[in-house]
Formats: structure tokens, sequence, C-alpha cells
């Protein structure tokens, strides 16, 4: 079995938690006994009568997408947030030239904030083999500016087409077939997620798909604005994915018979925690028992209107549920 803990370990540690915190918390999730996961990729358990383990929370700057780099990262950190997922268009741009990567490291440190993932989407299970291809290049792309802002997580969806599953996850599994060794040489680690209108929308395929690697290199992204597609309670996903889960993007979310269809929305919203009908007492009891302590980043795709406004009431609410077991 494959210890994704230690690579959780590593991560604190380069969001500035202390070496002997974060050691201590990847023995104690090593020691636990596990659920059994999908594909053999078990859970590392809470221990009984044991507290916890900490998260580490971030913001991911896609609703920010309307700012620059500098006034986007200002206004993550007048939210009250030290650690950032960047996303949207503010790490495609650290793509483009060693300059724009230099620029993007000083305007993190000028706003105080600590870059610990960066969510990128190619079109890695796309059918058309050409795009697949530039997907795979746009990778190298994506984990070379990664590797040069020091990030150690990448977080990514399926893609492809619901419609065709089956050519998806042939087209994901030829893209990763290149990806993946570029990740392991690279020290990288992609976290993924089953999007609606990906080629699986539901948690159970997407673990088997991942569970199937057994890599340390490659783990599934629990998005919890995705809750009503995954076919099982946030409480049976996250028990089965167990030691595969390896991120967590926090939204809240209406059952889908509840949104009103539009078009190019997947009957799905990112909202603030606590406006929707997401059961985030679940998901974190759930992540408890399995012994989960990384990053957990809010996602707030639905509040580009008022970004700044939105993170710093997450941040409150996160706080308010989950107390001392937050870091911020």
């Amino acid at each position: 079995m494959i210890d994704r803990r230690t690579f959780l370990g590593s991560l604190l540690v380069g969001a500035g938690l202390s070496p002997l915190l974060a050691s201590r918390r990847a023995r104690g999730a090593e020691g636990s006994k596990g659920v059994a996961g999908a594909a053999g990729a078990g859970g590392a358990g809470q221990a009984a009568g044991e507290a916890p383990p900490r998260l580490t929370l971030s913001v991911e700057t896609s609703m920010f997408g309307r700012y620059g780099t500098p006034e986007a990262f200002e206004m993550v950190r007048e939210a009250g947030f030290r650690f950032v997922e960047l996303g949207g268009a503010h790490f495609p741009a650290a793509e483009a030239s060693p300059e724009a990567i230099a620029a993007l490291r000083r305007q993190l440190g000028g706003a105080g904030l600590t870059p610990v993932a960066a969510f990128v989407v190619h079109g890695t299970a796309s059918a058309d083999e050409a795009r697949r291809k530039e997907a795979v290049e746009r990778w190298r792309r994506s984990l070379g500016a990664a590797q040069e802002l020091g990030l150690k997580l990448l977080a990514t969806e399926l893609t492809g087409d619901r419609a065709d599953p089956a050519a998806g996850e042939a087209a994901f599994r030829r893209s990763l077939d290149e990806i993946l060794p570029l990740l392991e040489k690279a020290g990288v680690h992609l976290s993924v997620e089953p999007h609606p209108g990906d080629f699986f929308e539901a948690a159970a395929p997407t673990l088997r798909l991942l569970g199937s690697y057994r890599s340390k290199h490659l783990g599934y992204l629990h998005c919890t604005p995705h809750t009503f597609f995954l076919g099982r309670s946030s409480h049976e996903v996250i028990a089965e994915a167990g030691r595969l889960v390896t991120h967590v993007h926090v939204a809240d979310t209406f059952r889908t018979e509840r949104i009103m269809a539009r078009s190019g929305v997947g009957l799905h919203l990112h909202l603030r925690p606590g406006l929707g009908e997401v059961d985030f007492r679940e998901v974190f009891d759930a992540l408890g028992s399995i012994g989960y302590g990384a990053h957990v980043s809010v996602q707030l795709l639905s509040h580009a209107e008022s970004p700044r406004e939105a993170a710093l009431e997450s941040r409150k609410h996160l706080q308010g549920l989950l107390g001392d077991r937050l870091v911020t």
C-alpha cells in the first residue's frame, strides 16, 4: 500500500507549519488503521479518542479572475487568508515566461501570501487526439511553472464528455501515461476531481480509475459543491476514498432540482458555505475519520461580483464550524 500521509505532511511544512507538528500528524495518520478504499487505496483512520487532524485553509483565486494579480492578492490578504491556491488567470499567466513567474512570486510575497497549490484544467481526456496532445504539452508548462513557484500540489478535473465515458477514460489514461512520469520526476502531486459534465461525474468510477495507479503522485480531490453529483453521501465517498483524498475544495450548492437550468451551467453552484444545502459537518467529520490533515481551499466561483466579502464570510463560517481544528 502506498501511503500518501507523508506527502500530505510535506505540504503542511510547505504551508508554514512546523516540521515537528507536520511529522507528528503524518506519523499519527500512518499509525491508524484505515477504511478499505477503492482499488485498494485504504484510508488512514482516526484512532478512538484522538482529536481529528487540523486543516490548513486557503482560497482558490478563480473568483478574483477579473482582477490583476496585485489587486487580487491584496483582497485575499484583506479577507484574512495567508495561504492561496492559484487559479483562474493567475496561474496560467505564470506559465508565459520566467519573468512572469518572478513577478508572481514578488506579488505573492508583497501581499504576505504563501501559495500552496494551483488549479489548472486542460483537455486531458479530450476525444480529439490533437487537442489531447496539446493538453499534455500544456501540462508540461504547468508543471514547470509549479516547480519554479515551489508548489508540490496541482489540482484539476477529469474533463472529457459524459456522453462517452469509455472514450474519456481511455484518453485520460493515455494522457496520464505521459504526465505521471513527469509528476514523479518533479515530486509534484496531482489531485483530480470528477466534475459535472466530465466523462465521470460520480465518485465511485473516479476512485476506481485513480486508485488503479497506486501512485503517491496521484489522488482524489473532494469538491463539496459537486456533492449532489457524486452518487453517494459525502461520508460514504470520503470513507471509500480514504488515502486517495489529497485535496478538498469547499463551497456550497443546492440540490440540482432547486437550481434553474442555464446554458453552460451543470446545475451546481459554488456559494460560500452556509448558503446552500451541503452538510459540512458530515464532510469534516468524514475527513477527520480518515485522518485527513492537509489543505482545504474555498472555491467560490459564484461570487465573482464580491470575492473579498465572500472569502471573508467563508473564513468566518468555517472558523465557527471547526474552531481550533482550522489553521488560517
